[in-house]
């Protein structure tokens, strides 16, 4: 018998916080750090009655005492599968993926979406959540058959990762951040789609705000002053796919967001 060792999190290589979600070691390591040193001893153990990952030291000291002895035999913990790994090249799959980006075709742990992505400003790649993905391969692979583009368009919209709510203390305002939707889809969430979509020029190409009261902005968007609003920001440059990226994701293909070069 065999163990999938649960993976520890950790927050960046050199110990300090880092600017992204933890990630998850693939690498299993000691829990009970009775004879072992270092930062994260390797584990070869995994004690069913314990329920912790151990090394072959912390194993035998434990397990001599009286009241762990009649614990079962020990199972060996075994490497995650090569395809849950992350296959970026900042953590060099030493990293459990997180997230799927279907633009890179890469599966990625949080710290090397964060290089490759926030850190190169590559906000339109296209990105759903790993356990997401995996979920589709097994469905795909038990159906054993072909994906028309509406069921692939669904996928792709209907839990999108965007960005997580990176810290980044210098430009906090600046980058991208986003929350698990309130309504995932209009099939999914119960709503109807909306018939009409229109869109508003709030800053021009010299970045010049375009309205100068709440109450001309309320006036523009056709609702009262009081009503809630969502609002979502969208980051890019020129030719990154801004529009793109909005009109089929959030207005069902309608070319609510014009292409501009703004």
């Amino acid at each position: 018998m065999t163990q999938l060792a649960p993976t520890t999190c950790t927050h960046s290589s050199q110990g300090s916080k880092a600017p992204h979600p933890a990630t998850r070691s693939a690498r299993p390591t000691c829990a009970e750090r009775l004879t072992c040193n270092g930062r994260s001893p390797s584990a070869l153990y995994f004690c069913l009655d314990c329920d912790t990952n151990q090394c072959e030291g912390c194993e035998l000291v434990l397990h001599e005492q009286s009241r762990f002895r009649d614990h079962r035999p020990r199972v060996p913990v075994v490497k995650p599968e090569p395809h849950l790994l992350c296959e970026g090249f900042s953590c060099r799959g030493e990293n459990l993926a997180d997230i799927r980006c279907h633009t890179c075709e890469r599966s990625l742990c949080y710290a090397c979406d964060y290089q490759i992505h926030l850190l190169r400003r590559r906000f339109a790649h296209v990105k759903v959540r790993f356990r997401y993905y995996l979920e589709r391969q097994a469905k795909l692979a038990a159906a054993e058959v072909a994906v028309d583009e509406d069921d692939e368009e669904q996928y792709l919209s209907a839990e999108p990762y965007c960005s997580l709510p990176y810290e980044d203390r210098g430009t906090a305002m600046m980058e991208p951040t986003s929350h698990e939707p309130d309504v995932i889809s209009d099939t999914r969430g119960g709503c109807k789609p909306q018939t009409t979509h229109s869109s508003i020029l709030l800053v021009d190409d010299k970045e010049v705000l375009q309205v100068s009261t709440a109450a001309e902005l309320a006036s523009q968007l056709g609702c009262s002053s009081d009503t809630p609003a969502k609002v979502v920001s969208i980051f890019g440059n020129t030719g990154e796919g801004k529009s793109h990226t909005l009109n089929p994701h959030l207005l069902q293909r309608a070319e609510g967001v014009p292409d501009i070069a703004t």
